[in-house]
């Protein structure tokens, strides 16, 4: 019960800052809701994000902004790890727009302590009503590890917590 009202608490934290941002939106294109497991090099990690999009075109320009909270269970702890983050257009951490009717898509840049900069391709295709296929995946070269990492990010129905107590 603990969990599920957390978990909550920071999803409507979140919507209520979406809102805030649509009231200077002369159109609103998508806002979407998705849960996300991530697979590095082929194989699924015990990473889950949560996102919320939201793209708009203001002035005639498309704005896109990406909120999420990683969620990341650590097994020695019995805990979760969340982390919230945002990228923009107006930050310059989204480019490479793109919108039609039934398809969407942007570039996310973040950073790594292990990669450095990481680019991940969003892509979202209309599957009904309201409703997408997103995926995401990043290429990217480690210095650190020496190797080339591909990170893919999938649509999931549900996230299930492995521990009640997050820290």
């Amino acid at each position: 019960m603990m969990k599920r009202r957390l978990f909550l608490l920071l999803m409507g934290t979140l919507i209520l800052s979406l809102i805030s941002n649509q009231a200077l939106a002369e159109e609103i294109h998508f806002i979407q809701f998705h849960k996300f497991e991530m697979v590095e090099d082929g194989r699924l990690t015990d990473i889950r994000i949560v996102a919320f999009i939201n793209i708009t075109e203001s002035g005639g320009k498309l704005h896109v902004n990406w909120k999420d909270v990683v969620i990341r269970p650590d097994k020695n702890l019995k805990k979760i790890i969340l982390n919230s983050d945002s990228h923009s257009t107006y930050n310059n951490r989204i480019s490479n727009v793109k919108v039609s009717k039934d398809y969407f898509s942007f570039t996310i840049h973040t950073w790594s302590p292990l990669v450095g900069r990481r680019d991940v391709n969003i892509v979202g295709n209309k599957k009904g009503e309201n409703k997408y296929e997103i995926t995401g995946m990043g290429i990217w070269w480690s210095d650190t590890l020496k190797k080339t990492i591909k990170t893919e990010f999938r649509t999931v129905d549900k996230i299930m917590l492995p521990y009640n107590e997050v820290y």
